[in-house]
């Protein structure tokens, strides 16, 4: 029932718009998820070529572990650097740990996608990671990824080793290769009458976030919906917060 209210009130209220979130509602909500962090904690806006930036967090004292190579977290689809936060204290103990926003997510810049060949839009996202390492004058380090962040990082130690001390995959995504001789027309779609093949040849492509921007002030109770877990993951940290 609160998400119900939560949606009417902002329907109906003075400042309404169809998509309720904006990037100032995303920096207060990263600041309140931060907020019980108890290591140093540092926010930065890394700059990795002339039209794109990646927001970082650099957690931990580098000046006391300077001999220790640093953990870089990369968050999986849809994610971002506050996915972490009841990890970073722990993680921070014994090492400098970096986690960031990748390209699209989160806090980092919405780059354009040349192609939507998925070889070309890999490629970009690794040498983004690449990049981002440059750019923050990092010799060699740890790799954590979770989910999506965990198939970029598997891509990523292929392509730069020398860079690498370890990969650490957490929940790691996988891609089949497609056929050359794959039915463009599935078995299983065959069944469903023409209006449902026709939806779901439209919706393919499309991402589900996507889907979820379309779906304007409902957006935020879609993901209450088919991601429950989010919400018991976090809710300590939002108690008596019911926007979040």
């Amino acid at each position: 029932m609160e998400t119900l209210k939560t949606t009417l009130h902002r329907l109906w209220s003075w400042d309404w718009k169809w998509c309720p979130t904006s990037s100032a509602d995303l920096e207060d909500v990263e600041t309140r998820m931060l907020k019980p962090i108890r290591a140093n904690l540092t926010s930065t806006m890394i700059k990795i070529d002339e039209k794109s930036i990646i927001r970082t967090l650099a957690v931990g004292d580098e000046a006391s572990t300077p001999s220790r190579v640093p953990l870089v977290l990369v968050h999986g689809f849809g994610g971002g650097v506050g996915i972490w936060v009841k990890n970073l204290d722990e993680l921070s103990r014994n090492q400098t740990v970096y986690a960031f926003d990748l390209l699209g997510f989160g806090r980092s810049s919405r780059a354009k996608f040349p192609d939507s060949d998925p070889a070309i839009v890999e490629r970009k996202f690794v040498e983004s990671i690449e990049s981002w390492r440059k750019a923050m004058e990092i010799e060699r380090f740890v790799l954590l990824g979770h989910s999506f962040g965990a198939y970029l990082i598997a891509s990523y130690a292929i392509d730069y080793p020398s860079r690498v001390e370890h990969v650490i995959l957490v929940d790691p995504w996988g891609f089949p290769v497609q056929p050359t001789d794959r039915d463009p027309v599935p078995a299983k779609l065959r069944t469903l009458p023409w209006w449902l093949r026709g939806l779901v040849h439209v919706t393919e492509k499309f991402s589900p976030l996507a889907a979820l921007r379309a779906a304007g002030p409902w957006g935020p109770g879609l993901v209450g919906t088919f991601r429950p877990d989010f919400k018991k993951r976090f809710e300590s940290i939002f108690v008596g917060q019911s926007k979040y």
